[in-house]
C-alpha cells in the first residue's frame, strides 16, 4: 500500500471507500493478464535456478491451504532453522505485513538467528529498477529486521534480462522511512475522501476508469486537451474548475503562474471542444508556430504566436503540415 500511496493518495481513498461508495475498479484486460503471467514466469524461472544452488529450500508459496498467519509462522520457523532459501515467505511487524519473493541466506553477516542472516531478492519483469520498487522492498527489510534483529546491508532485484541489481540499503533507507512516516500519518489522521488528479500513474492504475468518469461528469479542466496537472492546479486556484469556464474566460484575466501563451492556447482548445460537443464532430484550427533555427540547423526555439504577429526581416514563413513555420536565415 505504501507504493500506491506514493504514486497517488486517491488510490488509498478509493480502496477504503470502495464498498461504501460502490466504486468499481477497471476490468482486467488481456494485456494485464499477460503481463502478470510473464512476471510469474520470470519469478518461477529464478526459483528453479536457486533450487540448484541451495540444498535447504522451503517453498511457502506452495502451501495453498494455510492462512496468512500460519504462513508467517512457517516463514519464521524456517528462518530460525537456517534454511538457505525461503520462497514466498510472509512476515509482519505491527500493522505492516508482506509476502517476500526470496529470502536468501547470508553467511557473512551474523544476526540474532545465529552465525548467519538473510537478504531479500525480488523479481521484476522489467529492464530497470524504479524508485517505487525500492520503497516496496524497504517495507520488506523492516519486516525482516524484526525477525533477525538487524537490517541487511543490501537487497537485490532480478531483472527481465536475468541480471541481478544490488541496492545498498544505506543509500535509500532514509528516503523510504520518510515516505513511510508520511503514509502512517495519512492513515492516523483518518482516510479522507480525496480528489482525483491526473498523474503519471493513471495509465497503470486500477481506478483510472472511475476517475475518468468523475472528471467527465464534472467537466473538469483536465479534460482540456494538453492541460497538464500543474496548469490545471493554476486554473483551479483561480476558481476556474470546468472547461466551460475556461472557454468563457476573458483572455485579459490573469491566471497566477500560468504563461499568457499557455492560457490563450487552453481557452482556444476549450472553445473547440465545446463546439465539437454542440455539432457532434471533431473541430480544429490552424495555429501559427514559430521555430527558430540557428545557422547550424539546430532548433533553438519552438513556440506559438498570434496570427497578427509581425515577423523580423531576417525570417521567412514556410507552410508545413498546416503549420506556419518561421525560420531564421
Amino acid at each position: 500500500m505504501l507504493t500506491k500511496y506514493i504514486n497517488c493518495k486517491h488510490i488509498i481513498s478509493n480502496e477504503y471507500y470502495e464498498k461504501s461508495l460502490k466504486l468499481k475498479k477497471n476490468k482486467r484486460t488481456i494485456t494485464d493478464s499477460l503481463r502478470m503471467d510473464k512476471g510469474l514466469e520470470h519469478e518461477d524461472l529464478y526459483f528453479q535456478n536457486l533450487k540448484k544452488k541451495y540444498s535447504k529450500v522451503k517453498n511457502i508459496k506452495s502451501l495453498k491451504n494455510l492462512t496468512r498467519k500460519e504462513k508467517i509462522d512457517e516463514t519464521i520457523k524456517y528462518l530460525k532453522k537456517g534454511y538457505e532459501l525461503i520462497y514466498g515467505g510472509w512476515l509482519e511487524s505491527g500493522e505492516w505485513v508482506g509476502e517476500i519473493d526470496f529470502l536468501e541466506i547470508n553467511r557473512n553477516l551474523k544476526s540474532k538467528l545465529g552465525d548467519f542472516s538473510y537478504e531479500i531478492s525480488d523479481t521484476k519483469n522489467a529492464l530497470k529498477v524504479k524508485g517505487i520498487n525500492i520503497y516496496q522492498l524497504g517495507i520488506y527489510v523492516d519486516l525482516l529486521k524484526d525477525v533477525q534483529g538487524i537490517l541487511p546491508k543490501n537487497f537485490y532485484f532480478i531483472l527481465k534480462d536475468k541480471s541481478k541489481q544490488k541496492i545498498k540499503l544505506t543509500e535509500v533507507y532514509e528516503t523510504y522511512l520518510y515516505h513511510k512516516r508520511n503514509y502512517e500519518k495519512f492513515l492516523s489522521d483518518g482516510i479522507k475522501k480525496t480528489v482525483p488528479e491526473k498523474c503519471s500513474y493513471c495509465n497503470f492504475c486500477d481506478w483510472s476508469d472511475q476517475c475518468q468518469n468523475e472528471w467527465e461528469s464534472k467537466r473538469h479542466v483536465n479534460q482540456i486537451l494538453g492541460n497538464n496537472k500543474k496548469d490545471c492546479q493554476k486554473f483551479i486556484s483561480s476558481g476556474i474548475k470546468t472547461y466551460d469556464a475556461v472557454a468563457k474566460l476573458n483572455p485579459q484575466k490573469k491566471i497566477g503562474g500560468l504563461r499568457e501563451e499557455i492560457k490563450i492556447k487552453r481557452i482556444e482548445q476549450a472553445k473547440l471542444q465545446l463546439e465539437a460537443e454542440k455539432e457532434g464532430s471533431p473541430k480544429f484550427k490552424y495555429i501559427n508556430r514559430v521555430v527558430l533555427v540557428n545557422d547550424r540547423g539546430e532548433r533553438v526555439l519552438d513556440t506559438l504566436v498570434k496570427p497578427s504577429a509581425k515577423l523580423p526581416k531576417d525570417c521567412k514563413i514556410t507552410p508545413k503540415d498546416g503549420l506556419k513555420t518561421k525560420i531564421f536565415q
